[in-house]
C-alpha cells in the first residue's frame, strides 16, 4: 500500500485507524467515509476497513435501513473503529526519507474514544524511536491527549527527552472549522509541544478573534467534493492577517474556482502561502517555505 500523499502539507500518511464518527459540522461531508467504503471492497486490504462504513436508505415505510452494494443510498460511518496494529512498524519498514512529514492517522482520529490508551501510547513509542521523521498528529479530541499527557511525558523521558517540552519532531494539531470549536485550541495549548497547529479545513465560518497565543502554524482550506459548502476567501484573508500578527506560519491549502474545481495551493494577496514552522532545540521559530 503506497503511503505517498496528495495532501499538500505532508509527504506520507500513516493510516493507523479505520472508522470514525461525526464530531462537529466539519465532519458532515468527510472524504474518508467514501474512501473507507472503497477500501473495504478492495480484496487486498478489505479486512482493515471491514464494517467501518455502511450504506443506508429508506424503506417503503420511510424507515432508515441498511442497503447492499449496488442499491441507492448514502454512506455513513457505522461506529466501528479498527486499530491497525500491524501498521505500527511502518516508520521502520517504509522507505521514507529523513525529514519527511508524516500525517498520523489521516483517515480517522487516533484520539477517538474507541481507541485504547495502550494503542495511542504504542504509536508514541514508535514516533519517539524514529526522530528522523516529522510526525503531524491532527485530532478533533485534543482533550484526550491532555488526559494522556502524564503518560506521554513519561515516555518522552524514557527516550531521553523532557516531559516539560516534548520533542520538536512531534507536531500536534486540532481542527477548527468555526468559532464554536475554539475550545479545542484551549485544550491544545495545554500540551507541552514544540509545535501546535490548527487545521481550518473545511473553513465554514469566519474565525473572528481566534486565540492564537501558543499556536505556531495555521492550515486553511475550503471543503471539496460532492456538495461542498462554500468558503468566503475573505475569511482566509482575515485568518492570514491574524496568523501573521501572532508570528505564526500559514499554509493556504485549497479553494474552489468558478466551476467548483479544486485549486491547490492558490495565491492570496499575489503570492502562494505554503509556510511550515521551524524547530530548533525543540522551540518553534517563524515559518518558512
Amino acid at each position: 500500500m503506497s503511503t505517498n500523499s496528495d495532501i499538500e502539507w505532508c509527504d506520507h500518511t500513516w493510516p493507523l485507524i479505520s472508522g470514525c464518527h461525526p464530531r462537529s459540522p466539519g465532519c458532515a461531508k468527510c472524504w474518508a467515509v467514501r474512501m473507507s467504503w472503497r477500501l473495504s471492497h478492495n480484496p487486498v486490504i478489505a479486512s482493515d476497513y471491514a464494517g467501518t462504513v455502511e450504506k443506508v436508505g429508506r424503506s417503503a415505510s420511510g424507515q432508515l435501513i441498511q442497503v447492499q452494494v449496488g442499491h441507492p443510498g448514502r454512506l455513513r460511518w457505522s461506529g466501528r473503529v479498527n486499530m491497525l496494529s500491524h501498521r505500527l512498524n511502518w516508520p521502520m519498514t517504509k522507505k521514507w526519507k529523513p525529514g519527511s512529514k508524516i500525517f498520523v492517522s489521516d483517515m480517522a482520529d487516533l484520539c477517538s474514544p474507541e481507541v485504547t490508551d495502550e494503542f495511542i501510547l504504542d504509536v508514541f513509542r514508535v514516533m519517539l524511536q524514529t526522530p528522523q521523521f516529522i510526525y503531524q498528529l491532527l485530532t478533533k479530541d485534543p482533550d484526550r491527549l491532555v488526559a494522556l499527557s502524564p503518560r506521554i511525558g513519561a515516555l518522552v523521558e524514557e527516550y531521553g527527552g523532557s516531559a516539560a517540552r516534548w520533542p520538536g519532531h512531534l507536531w500536534f494539531g486540532t481542527s477548527v472549522e468555526n468559532p464554536a470549536m475554539y475550545w479545542r485550541i484551549d485544550e491544545l495549548r495545554k500540551l507541552p509541544a514544540a509545535i501546535r497547529y490548527i487545521s481550518a479545513e473545511p473553513l465554514l465560518k469566519q474565525l473572528s478573534h481566534i486565540p492564537l497565543q501558543g499556536i505556531h502554524w495555521i492550515i486553511a482550506g475550503c471543503e471539496s467534493g460532492p456538495g461542498a459548502r462554500l468558503m468566503d476567501e475573505a475569511w482566509v484573508e482575515q485568518l492570514l492577517d491574524d496568523t501573521k500578527q501572532a508570528g505564526g506560519a500559514f499554509f493556504y491549502k485549497q479553494r474552489l474556482d468558478e466551476r467548483g474545481h479544486k485549486v491547490s495551493k492558490p495565491k492570496l494577496g499575489g503570492q502562494s502561502w505554503t509556510e511550515f514552522p521551524l524547530v530548533i532545540d525543540n522551540y518553534s521559530l517563524r515559518g518558512t517555505e
